[in-house]
């Protein structure tokens, strides 16, 4: 994998990774902080994108998707007000058990109650609506971050799309500069040079964590009287 920046070589291991999980439907709303994550999706051939200017348009868009194949589609939002837009479309996700996923861009944390443009508070900001919510962010990067991040896609999709599917928010918090641009003093060369499987991934194509969905067990006490009824059972 190739990154000028620190922003391109995180929104990069993390859009590979759901690559590697199945990832296949983005949907755009375009925006500046989210610019990162566009432009690693947009390097990828293996997806399909769709740009959407409204937010909600968007969300519902990809909940069609999720709808139709039973993969999650992502939404790449903006921070802010366009956050808030999707949140018709995650509730009709928690209700109908259709896969969704939400990638919202955000504001540093240091930049929140503090007036900054666009920045309101996009923790848990849809409640207990998402099987699973995560702010994550490459303020900390090192092939062991890389690591700790495919693993989160990983639980973000099987969280997604398990049997209690539904939808799934990821918040990303990015610094500026957001365009792939070289600062002094990142440490992206020197993460690239280690070459670990933070970067690359795993070298077979598979996902970095294998997630073992939920199954019904029966006990063996009950086994034998299960096969007995299904035997004598009329078709």
């Amino acid at each position: 994998m190739k990154a000028r920046s620190r922003n391109e070589l995180w929104a990069g291991v993390l859009v590979d990774e759901l690559i590697r999980c199945g990832l296949r439907e983005v949907v755009v709303s375009p925006g500046s902080r989210s610019t990162p994550l566009v432009l690693a999706a947009a390097s990828r051939p293996e997806l399909r994108i769709v740009v959407r200017i409204d937010e909600r348009s968007a969300a519902f868009f990809a909940l069609g998707v999720g709808k139709a194949t039973g993969r999650p589609a992502a939404v790449i939002t903006t921070s802010g007000t366009a956050v808030a837009n999707l949140f018709p479309a995650v509730v009709e996700a928690d209700r109908a058990g259709v896969p969704l996923l939400l990638l919202t861009a955000d504001r540093p944390p240091r930049l929140r109650e503090a007036d900054a443009n666009q920045a309101i508070d996009q923790t848990r900001i849809f409640g207990r609506y998402p099987r699973l919510f995560q702010e994550l962010s490459p303020a900390e990067l090192s092939d062991r971050t890389l690591r700790h991040l495919r693993s989160v896609m990983c639980q973000a999709v099987a969280a997604s799309a398990g049997v209690r599917g539904g939808p799934v928010h990821l918040n990303l918090a990015f610094e500026k500069p957001l365009e792939p641009t070289p600062e002094e003093g990142d440490p992206v060369e020197g993460v690239l040079a280690v070459g670990g499987v933070g970067v690359r991934g795993r070298p077979d194509g598979a996902p970095f964590t294998r997630i073992h969905g939920e199954r019904t067990l029966v006990p063996a006490s009950l086994a034998g009287e299960l096969r007995r009824r299904l035997t004598e059972a009329r078709r």
